[in-house]
């Protein structure tokens, strides 16, 4: 199997601190072009973590839909009544 010329294999090891936390490499958050305040997705495959940027932030889609013009107590309500009738089911 050949090395794709496009493709750079790089490998970082990283300590887990006592509350799971890992220091994400300059390197890696260069490549990823993430912020400080930036969210990153583990997406999670068989036996291998891939970690990547995501496409759009909540600020990219806030407000993207129109509103439903119902209050939260009564999406609540709506949501409630619907939980309980697919358990009726």
């Amino acid at each position: 199997m050949s090395k794709s010329k496009n493709k750079q294999n790089d490998i970082y090891l990283r300590p887990v601190s006592s509350q799971g936390q890992v220091t994400i490499p300059l390197v890696v958050r260069d490549k990823l072009q993430l912020a400080k305040s930036k969210s990153v997705i583990f997406d999670i495959q068989d036996d291998k973590v891939i970690l990547r940027a995501p496409e759009y932030t909540l600020d990219d889609v806030y407000g993207i839909l129109e509103p439903l013009g119902i209050s939260d107590d009564e999406m609540r309500r709506i949501a409630r009544e619907e939980r309980m009738q697919k358990h009726l089911d």
